[in-house]
């Protein structure tokens, strides 16, 4: 059998094939997007977790104050201005606290369009703030309720988890008649 003199022409023939960039580009952006997630929340678990909520509990006051501290510091870029960080606090605060949330709120964030209203509102610090907060929800007297953790503390482990929870208790009140 012979084949037809038109075929072996066609073996020579290539078909033109058009190279699609577009599917690969598709790939490239898909995986670059899913690497950029990964790195992302990677990012978010090094920083850490956001501080428990704070829920009026004098006692708690400077733990809490503390633990924001320290997620600022570790979260420069969702706290770094006063305003920000005035929020984030705001947002952190719940239960018994909320006629205070909402006075400082509105104080945060004026109803009022008179400029300056807003101007005040912005111009105050976040020291000036987080001390605002502090005489607000600090124990009266913080002297005495040292004094009094300072008389339960019990000798229960080794000396120094003793020494310890003094050092912890002179942290909260401050004072430096406690500290060397």
């Amino acid at each position: 059998m012979t084949t037809p003199s038109g075929s072996t022409a066609a073996s020579d023939v290539k078909p033109k094939v058009e190279h699609d960039d577009t599917d690969e580009q598709w790939a490239q952006t898909i995986s670059m997007a899913v690497l950029q997630t990964i790195d992302d929340k990677k990012d978010e678990a090094s920083k850490g977790l956001t501080p428990d909520p704070f829920l009026g509990k004098q006692s708690d006051t400077c733990h809490f104050l503390l633990n924001l501290e320290l997620y600022f510091a570790m979260n420069p870029v969702k706290a770094n201005t006063d305003e920000k960080k005035k929020m984030i606090l705001l947002s952190l605060v719940k239960g018994g606290t909320g006629e205070w949330k909402i006075r400082e709120t509105m104080r945060l964030f004026p109803e009022d369009d008179d400029p300056e209203t807003k101007k005040k509102a912005a111009e105050e610090t976040w020291s000036s703030f987080k001390q605002r907060f502090r005489n607000e929800w600090q124990p009266v007297n913080v002297v005495r309720e040292a004094q009094m953790k300072i008389e339960e503390i019990k000798m229960k482990d080794r000396a120094d988890e003793y020494v310890n929870r003094f050092h912890l208790i002179a942290m909260d009140t401050n004072e430096k008649t406690f500290r060397k």
